[in-house]
């Protein structure tokens, strides 16, 4: 409980940043089955970022980087290649 809450105020801190880093382009990498940080947040980090994709690994713990590196590969290269930012299931 005591780290969820630390989390909250994580996301407001994010929230802070409406202005320069909310505007950049940004991805979110989120393995869906990760215990540490819940699925659950993923939409309040992304809210702070206008344009910004969330790439949800639906295998993926903690580490999607080391659990599926094919997919975290393939989707930091069709983020890089493509402005149309929205959410994918893979």
């Amino acid at each position: 409980m005591f780290f969820e809450k630390k989390l909250v105020n994580i996301t407001l801190i994010v929230h802070d940043f409406g202005g320069p880093i909310g505007l950049n382009f940004a991805i979110f990498i989120w393995g869906m089955k990760d215990l540490v940080i819940k699925s659950s947040y993923v939409d309040k980090f992304t809210s702070a970022f206008s344009n910004s994709k969330t790439v949800k690994l639906i295998s993926s713990g903690h580490f999607p980087q080391e659990e599926e590196p094919d997919k975290v590969i393939q989707a930091m290269i069709d983020f890089l290649k493509n402005e149309n930012h929205h959410v994918l299931e893979l």
